[in-house]
């Protein structure tokens, strides 16, 4: 059996037996589910400041699990650029959809 499939099968089973999946039935209704079950807890403090805040980190260690369920995989980008004589850095967020048996995988990139 080639790779592939193999996965594919897997995440049919998951599908099968996990009680709290719902497949999206398109990406705009997959965004707004894991924006409503969106949970990042401020896990950070700045003693100088002496507030809590929430970091990049804090925010795709909570999102992983909603992408999982949803089917969606999230890659971030980085580059450095020159602009004005300043160094910015770039980020790319790239998300991807992908369903069991189908090999091809659309993609939208913000």
């Amino acid at each position: 059996m080639g790779k592939m499939k193999e996965v594919a099968l897997q995440e049919q089973e998951r599908r099968n037996y996990s009680p709290d999946y719902r497949e999206p039935s398109n990406l705009q209704q997959a965004l707004k589910l894991i924006q409503s079950n969106l949970k990042a807890p401020k896990g950070q403090f700045n003693s100088f400041g002496r507030y809590n805040y929430r970091s990049a980190e804090d925010i795709l260690e909570a999102l992983k699990p909603l992408l999982k369920q949803n089917s969606l995989t999230l890659t971030i980008t980085e580059n450095t650029i020159e602009l004005g004589g300043y160094l910015i850095l770039e980020s790319t967020l790239t998300l991807m959809i992908s369903y069991p048996f189908v090999l091809s995988l659309n993609r939208v990139t913000c």
